[in-house]
């Protein structure tokens, strides 16, 4: 017999004496298991009683009653009526009785849930949380144990990670192969499934030894399944909706927690990452600052590399290869942030490696541009690329010469209002490792203005989605014409800024402004 809650007892005892008090009948309430020919008060239960009932809880008998006629002759004609009115009160005792012990084990059932949910809410160690849920599992249900088995990246394999009230070394396969088709695997496929050892033989061999019943329930997050968990038990127990509910819950709570776990990972790694990136966008931006340029060039210039992100893809270097000749280049790496970051990267230290092995062969523009293609291509995949203009100035020559490999063509203000825009001369770098390229050499006088830029200045939209354009370029540098090379540069950045919608969130800009690269005039 299972013992009721006192307050229980208390109820029926006071409905016995309510009875016996309105009908002069005697009945009593033993709620403990009776030895053979001992009742309660000293009285025995014989068979001389005119009636008897046990009382239950709806799962288990929890104590009896009996009903105890007056000593009248008279009282015989009342034994079939009182019996009646005996049994129709003890439906409702057992009725009331399974109602108030359901009500206890609810209640326990949520106080339950409640302090796991409080004690995970302050738990720092989520392994330690995830043991806790496991041991939930074990009270709320009456299983005798319970185990968590964990989903490798791969989706190819379960380990046993956790479990309550077993020693790990009777669970078998603590690696389990999806392939090898366990439980587990139908599991992940229905949500759940329900075992008995002498229904389902095929899984005796994943079951422990001593359990007869298994429940396997899949452990699910926002980005899928991410384990299995198990509850077993020593008895066969009957398949009930309301032990599948709380397994359930609880497994929804180990996702919860593998979550947590989870974010707290990314978390750790996106602060790393934020810091690698951040250090990596101070380098950069120092390598791209005025006060980088080098020194004592014969020539006015300005410089701009500014990124959409924290780093970016565009390229401009200016190299001094003699006191006459200066090496400028301007590029523009496929994609945004550090994948761009990281060929723009490549292509600038092939470039400076190249330039300082072959300084006196670097006006050939285009043998260099050749090389620098190969190297891409060797060192990027396919749909990875970059355009570059490159060009030498030479201040004795009065000349720029320059290849283009699919970059925007740079121009050339001239006196007089004059424009003339440069040639391409081949396709992006890093396409096709043959590619080949030409050179073409031009006049850079004295009062010329070179600029160079990337698509980020001339594929600028507008609120009506129209670009800023090379003419915009040209327009906003001529108003400035007069003024120097970081005036001029000013001036169109300035202009592409107003040009932008609100809003808009521009690419990565490069600009470089050159003037008075041309000799000395003679007269």
């Amino acid at each position: 017999m299972h013992a009721l809650a006192p307050a229980t007892n208390s109820w029926i005892e006071t409905v016995c004496r309510r009875f016996s008090e309105a009908t002069g009948w005697l009945l009593e309430y033993a709620p403990e298991p009776l030895a053979e020919g001992h009742g309660r008060n000293g009285h025995g239960w014989t068979a001389q009683d005119a009636w008897s009932a046990t009382v239950n809880d709806g799962k288990r008998p929890a104590g009896r009653l009996r009903l105890v006629g007056p000593v009248d002759p008279l009282a015989d004609r009342s034994w079939q009526a009182m019996g009646e009115l005996a049994e129709l009160l003890a439906e409702l005792v057992n009725r009331a009785t399974a109602a108030a012990s359901e009500l206890t084990s609810r209640t326990h059932e949520v106080a339950t849930l409640i302090d796991i949910g409080m004690a995970l809410a302050g738990e720092s160690n989520l392994f330690r949380a995830l043991g806790q849920l496991l041991r939930g599992a074990v009270e709320l249900t009456g299983f005798h144990s319970s185990a968590f088995f964990l989903l490798n990246p791969a989706t190819s394999r379960l380990s046993l990670r956790a479990w309550h009230g077993i020693d790990p070394q009777t669970v078998p396969f603590h690696h389990r192969a999806l392939a090898a088709d366990p439980p587990d695997l139908e599991a992940l496929g229905r949500g759940r499934l329900w075992l008995a050892r002498d229904v389902d033989e095929a899984c005796d061999e994943w079951l422990p030894e001593h359990a007869a019943t298994a429940c396997c329930l899949v452990v699910q997050t926002a980005e899928g399944p991410m384990g299995t968990l198990w509850a077993f038990d020593r008895r066969r127990r009957i398949r009930r909706e309301a032990d599948l509910l709380v397994l359930g819950s609880i497994a929804a709570q180990v996702g919860a927690v593998l979550e947590r776990l989870v974010l707290r990972m990314e978390s750790a790694a996106g602060h790393r990452l934020r810091q690698d990136v951040r250090l990596a966008s101070q380098y950069q931006s120092q390598a791209f600052e005025d006060g980088a340029l080098p020194e004592n060039l014969p020539f006015d210039v300005a410089t701009l590399c500014a990124s959409r992100y924290e780093l970016g893809g565009d390229l401009c270097e200016v190299i001094p290869l003699s006191p006459a000749q200066t090496l400028l280049a301007v590029g523009d790496a496929s994609g945004d942030s550090v994948p761009a970051a990281m060929l723009m990267a490549g292509v600038r230290g092939a470039l400076r490696a190249l330039v300082c092995g072959r300084a006196a062969d670097a006006a050939d523009t285009d043998a260099l541009v050749a090389e620098l293609n190969r190297t891409v291509c060797g060192m990027t995949p396919a749909h990875q690329f970059m355009s570059l203009w490159l060009g030498v100035i030479d201040t004795v020559a009065g000349t720029l010469t320059h290849t283009n490999a699919g970059h925007p063509s740079p121009v050339i203000l001239r006196p007089q209002d004059a424009v003339e825009r440069l040639a391409s001369h081949g396709m992006l770098l890093g396409v096709m490792p043959e590619s080949t390229y030409a050179r073409s050499t031009v006049s850079l006088a004295r009062g010329d203005v070179l600029i160079a830029f990337s698509d980020g200045v001339t594929e600028a939209m507008d609120a009506g989605r129209r670009l800023f354009g090379t003419n915009n370029v040209v327009r906003a540098a001529r108003a400035a014409a007069d003024e120097s090379a970081a005036a001029i540069l000013a001036a169109v950045r300035e202009s592409v800024e107003r040009h932008l919608a609100q809003g808009a969130q521009p690419d990565d800009c490069t600009l470089a402004v050159v003037r008075g690269a041309g000799p000395v005039s003679s007269g």
